[in-house]
């Protein structure tokens, strides 16, 4: 099996969220690698975050700020 991880770009994709269809119709906005690793890196100071950080999670995985909360 090849184990090999693909090379990726910042501006590259990583997940798209749907939004609330307020206008009639949800649109999906994308989220690419260097918005995702910017909140990250926004939220580690205020958080007091740092490698010894353990957090529990339990937000639904259809909501998107488990995604940061992975970090």
């Amino acid at each position: 099996m090849d184990m090999t991880l693909p090379t990726v770009n910042p501006q590259d994709a990583l997940y798209v969220i749907f939004t609330s269809g307020s206008t009639g119709k949800p649109k999906g906005i994308v989220i690419s690698h260097s918005a995702f690793y910017t909140s990250g890196l926004a939220q580690q100071a205020p958080l007091y975050l740092d490698s010894d950080t353990r957090t529990l999670q339990f937000a639904s995985h259809m909501f998107d700020k488990i995604c940061e909360t992975g970090l």
